[in-house]
């Protein structure tokens, strides 16, 4: 059972409606999806690390986690409020409607500047979102230099240069999911699925593929959930290191197959890959 919901986005501004979603077959209550609000900082913070804490990326990014969690987590902590003044950007969290626990979190992105998304969501940030980036962002270099020894920003600055960055590979406008993350516990209840549900939705209201990079222990529930997988992986491979590949997938939808995506025919290894159609990339 679904009930409509208004609430308040990261910029305080009426941007969705929202769900309450009737879980009681998988778990003991209800769960509702709205937009992170920046008193959920620490626990998103809290759960990105848990959830992460035996990722292959993540241990590469940050290699000596364990010996410093207090470090870990203010480095985490400044990524999470680094989302809220960015103007692009938009974290959903999925919450125990009982208890009010965080459950999950799934951090979206607007690609393509000429899209309405693009424009309805930039429109929405003020100056003091713009100084409060400007802030952190300075905290965070600070950091970078004098706290952080934890993390290899060798290979974080490779693959946010290949993530974001001037080596992104070209796609077409977009909605980009950057991270999906739920509570390890309670992994396989379906809460990831209603994260991601909520990203389709609006990719089909707004007329835009989505698009992901997956962690290399998540592939299987992306190729379960009706993504595609694409041909070329996202590869980070900094001098003197190992390159780790990261799988890209995209989701077109059922009715809207085929509007962006094709098969490669040129592959010929396991399964199927698909790549962008010519016509919908960047001139």
């Amino acid at each position: 059972m679904q009930h409509s919901i208004n609430v308040r986005s990261q910029h305080q501004h009426s941007i969705q409606i929202y769900k309450i979603i009737d879980t009681s077959q998988v778990m003991s209550s209800k769960i509702i999806l709205r937009p992170a609000q920046r008193s959920d900082i620490s626990d998103l913070a809290l759960l990105g690390n848990a959830a992460n804490a035996n990722s292959v990326l993540h241990r590469r990014i940050a290699p000596s986690q364990d010996q410093s969690p207090v470090g870990h987590y203010q480095w985490r902590r400044n990524l999470v409020r680094l989302r809220f003044p960015a103007p692009d950007i938009r974290t959903i969290v999925a919450v125990n409607s009982s208890s009010g626990e965080l459950l999950g979190q799934a951090t979206w992105a607007i690609e393509g500047s000429d899209t309405a998304l693009y424009k309805k969501w930039t429109g929405e940030s003020t100056w003091a979102d713009w100084l409060e980036n400007k802030l952190i962002s300075i905290e965070r270099t600070w950091s970078r230099y004098f706290s952080d020894e934890f993390i290899d920003y060798r290979f974080l600055d490779q693959f946010l240069a290949a993530f974001t960055g001037n080596q992104r590979a070209q796609r077409p406008a977009c909605l980009h999911c950057h991270l999906i993350v739920v509570k390890p516990d309670i992994q396989s209840k379906g809460v990831g699925r209603m994260l991601i549900d909520w990203g389709k939705e609006l990719a089909v209201k707004e007329e835009l593929p989505l698009f992901l990079e997956s962690n290399l222990e998540a592939t299987g529930f992306y190729d379960k959930i009706g993504f595609s997988r694409m041909n070329k992986d996202v590869v980070v491979s900094p001098d003197g290191q190992d390159s780790i590949c990261i799988p890209a997938y995209v989701w077109e939808g059922k009715e809207r197959e085929g509007r962006w995506l094709e098969r490669d025919m040129e592959f010929d290894g396991e399964g199927e890959r698909w790549k962008w159609k010519d016509a919908v990339l960047p001139k």
